[in-house]
């Protein structure tokens, strides 16, 4: 049976249980919250009897172990190193995303795509032999002038999640604009627009060259203590996995 076509909800609420801390729209001045955006798959279901690889909660072998933070609690997730997110600048088209995923030999889409889709806003890959995706391959998607972001997938409580190139931060009622200005510059990033409904919030970007990933980024900008709150647009995959 055909999945649903993909679906982009944005939902204007505080995930206390680990989703997101992006702020909520509110046009009468109070309390800001997170937000976060669920989305349907764009496949179809399939079998898989595979198992996700995902890192121990110590940590990978380079002593990375994934957090966000909720405000000021640190958040842990799991990363899934058998399955890989990309999100593309723009939708594409079935032979674009099909040459896409053609160039890795290595990976396949986590089900059989929904050939009826036109058009593609991202795609998630996983390992044929159920390893851990190597470095090479990502930072080979990243080169594609298409992908905005290549990431591994993550998990809490059952959750699937992912990433993109951006996050979301709130300033401090102390912080000027020209400091997060002077602090994105240092890392790369690009500032965003304000949010029409909200004072102090912005969408700040990751470029694709860059060492920390949006989750990891929004970390260093909250810990200089700048921002009420830092943290990635998460995207929730409800159905795109064939387990």
């Amino acid at each position: 049976m055909k999945s649903k076509i993909f679906e982009l909800i944005l939902i204007l609420a505080i995930v206390f249980a680990g989703c997101s801390t992006v702020q909520t729209n509110n046009e009468d001045g109070g309390d800001v919250e997170p937000k976060y955006t669920e989305v349907g798959n764009g496949f179809e279901d399939d079998e898989g009897d595979g198992e996700e690889q995902i890192s121990s909660s110590d940590g990978d072998e380079n002593g990375y172990n994934p957090f966000y933070y909720n405000f000021d609690e640190k958040v842990f997730i799991q990363q899934i190193e058998n399955n890989i997110f990309l999100h593309f600048s723009s939708n594409i088209d079935k032979e674009q995303l099909f040459t896409l995923i053609n160039s890795d030999a290595t990976l396949q889409p986590t089900s059989r795509l929904n050939i009826d889709e036109g058009y593609f806003n991202f795609v998630v890959l996983e390992s044929k032999d159920g390893m851990p995706i190597s470095s090479v391959s990502i930072e080979s998607f990243k080169k594609r002038p298409e992908v905005v972001s290549a990431t591994f997938m993550f998990k809490y409580n059952e959750t699937l999640h992912a990433i993109t190139n951006e996050f979301v931060v709130m300033l401090n009622e102390t912080t000027q604009y020209t400091q997060l200005q002077k602090l994105a510059e240092q890392n790369y990033c690009e500032v965003g627009e304000e949010d029409q409904f909200v004072k102090n919030k912005f969408t700040v970007s990751v470029p694709k060259t860059s060492e920390l990933n949006a989750m990891q980024m929004s970390n260093l900008f909250y810990e200089t203590n700048l921002f009420e709150f830092a943290a990635p647009n998460f995207f929730i995959l409800t159905t795109f996995i064939n387990r």
